[in-house]
């Protein structure tokens, strides 16, 4: 997704501690085979059903595939699309964390992903974007937008080992930042940036978006997520 100032080397975190769910929280039926944020749950997916996708999310296809496949939220974009998923509640982010396993990346020309915690207007959120370009080039993005102004951008090399779980969490000490940090396990953590945050984040949707542009000629494109969670430590 954690630390108080970005730096150019990675802060490594231990977080093996497994939560206990929070009274009420809805989780998948395999969900104990799931490593949690180090908190209390708020929201788990693994998707391994329709039910359990529809539990906590919305689809917004934009004529396009979302669907299971092998216990993991899969979208199809085709051509230029962008199909999402957004948690169907609103809720407090402050001082909150979310991440999700990236299990298959967009490996066809001018395709991407994005996972945002989105305020409002939904112009202003955080996000990881991750985008594949010609000659096997891909990259992860972290940012945040203030009204649809981009701002304080961080871009790493995209790799699929220490990069398989995407985290995102807000610190409101000594300031309030979003601090956003990768892990290969879900279980030790490498901070790769912090951003000032100046927006309310007290009524946030979460989503996932994967796009194709007008430029892609290429319609077998496709994306797999799993192991959501939105926890409180």
């Amino acid at each position: 997704m954690l630390l108080l100032l970005a730096t150019g080397c990675d802060v490594v975190l231990g977080l093996d501690e497994r939560p206990r769910l929070e009274a009420g929280v809805e989780d998948a039926a395999t969900a104990d085979a799931m490593i949690s944020c180090d908190g209390t749950s708020i929201v788990r997916s693994e998707f391994a059903s329709d039910l359990d996708l529809a539990r906590h999310w919305d689809k917004r296809p934009d004529s396009a595939t979302i669907e299971i496949i092998e216990g993991a939220v899969a979208f199809r974009p085709g051509l230029n699309a962008a199909p999402t998923i957004r948690t169907n509640s609103s809720h407090d982010f402050t001082g909150a964390i979310a991440q999700i396993k990236l299990v298959e990346a967009m490996t066809i020309d001018h395709g991407g992903m994005y996972f945002r915690v989105v305020a409002a207007p939904d112009t202003t959120h955080c996000f990881f974007e991750y985008d594949y370009e010609p000659s096997n080039f891909s990259d992860l993005k972290m940012t945040c937008s203030l009204g649809g102004t981009v701002i304080d951008v961080k871009e790493i090399l995209y790799d699929p080992v220490p990069h398989r779980y995407l985290r995102m969490q807000h610190v409101t000490t000594p300031t309030s930042r979003m601090v956003f940090s990768t892990s290969p396990d879900a279980v030790e953590w490498a901070e790769r940036h912090s951003i000032s945050v100046t927006f309310a984040l007290t009524a946030v949707a979460l989503t996932l978006t994967v796009v194709t542009d007008a430029t892609n000629t290429d319609s077998s494109g496709l994306a797999r997520f799993d192991d959501f969670e939105l926890c409180r430590p």
